[in-house]
């Protein structure tokens, strides 16, 4: 939009401008009128009085035939860029990371959709990029990625409750929250792991050296507040983005978002999307958690198998237990 407030501004300038110049023809008139016998003062007085009304009125005409012109371009603007962000394909791999292909246009989808560009591979598997590595769509794979899963997800911090327990209810900012699950065997390193949301390319978190997980554990990343203590079953952490001024938090958009976990070197380690058009709605009033945990697919938290009617559970297994 910044681009097409300078095309206003232009368009404004350009409409002052022409009015200058109406203003100066009428001003070359009156001169003109001046040389003329006072008998016929008054006639020329009214004729400049019309040919200014006239004058005058011409810049007004084109000031409004820009700014329709501008009107068409913001629409225009605007329909490229839906087009843009949801347009045609064959396949999920003609679509940006975080989208599925569902009814030949890009939408967000839940679960990374794996790359099925290449012979052989199955559509539930990680494939081969040209370069011998595992890709996602192109994307470069983390030896992560299938051992640390997104697991819940809060993206409405404005909700009943409150998640972090730190006594400020209703946090837009401080209750959203991400749980991370090690689904794997063994500990995974997350020394240097990032955390992104699609709208800022500043990571939301970024995880200190030493950072680990153990197998069969959650880690909760909260938007801000105060984290609580660490249970048996969970660790908690404050997103630590180093907004200039302001913490955004999680940033995670209520309407529609996808966060991505990279590892150091930047490959993809877990993708969570969602929003208009994919499998899941945008989330409102609760989590989005996984049933069951780890391994299931996404609903909303009170449809969860064992929920109870209870809206978010983090750090915690959907039923309240430890993990």
């Amino acid at each position: 939009m910044r681009v097409l407030d300078v095309m206003m501004a232009a368009v404004v300038a350009g409409a002052l401008a022409l009015g200058a110049c109406g203003s100066d023809g009428g001003g070359a008139a009156d001169t003109v009128d001046s040389g003329v016998a006072d008998a016929d003062a008054d006639t020329d007085a009214g004729a400049d009085a019309d040919a200014d009304a006239d004058t005058d009125a011409a810049p007004d005409t084109d000031a409004d035939a820009d700014a329709d012109a501008v009107a068409d371009a913001v629409a225009d603007a605007d329909a490229d860029a839906d087009t843009d962000a949801g347009g045609a394909c064959a396949s999920p791999c003609d679509c940006p990371q975080g989208y599925d292909c569902v009814d030949d246009a890009c939408t967000l989808g839940i679960e990374a959709v794996l790359c099925c560009a290449s012979a052989g591979c199955p559509a539930d598997a990680v494939c081969v990029t040209p370069a011998g590595g595992s890709g996602l769509c192109g994307v470069e794979t983390s030896p992560a990625f299938g051992q640390v899963v997104i697991n819940e997800v809060l993206t409405d911090g404005a909700t009943d409750g409150d998640p972090n327990g730190d006594g400020d209810r209703g946090d837009a900012v401080g209750d959203e929250f991400v749980e991370l699950l090690n689904v794997s065997g063994g500990a995974v390193s997350l020394a240097g792991f990032r955390l992104f949301d699609s709208d800022l390319a500043t990571p939301r978190h970024t995880f200190a050296a030493g950072a680990a997980l153990a197998a069969g554990k959650a880690l909760v990343v909260f938007g801000g507040g105060t984290a609580p203590e660490d249970t048996g079953g969970a660790s908690f952490v404050v997103a630590n983005a180093a907004d200039p001024g302001f913490s955004f938090g999680l940033a995670l958009d209520n309407a529609g978002d996808a966060l991505r976990l990279v590892d150091a070197d930047g490959r993809l380690v877990a993708l969570f999307s969602y929003g208009p058009g994919g499998e899941l709605p945008a989330p409102s009033d609760e989590s989005a958690t996984r049933s069951p945990d780890g391994t299931g697919p996404f609903v909303g938290h009170t449809a969860a198998d064992g929920a109870a009617g209870a809206i978010f559970s983090p750090g915690t297994r959907v039923d309240g237990a430890s993990f």
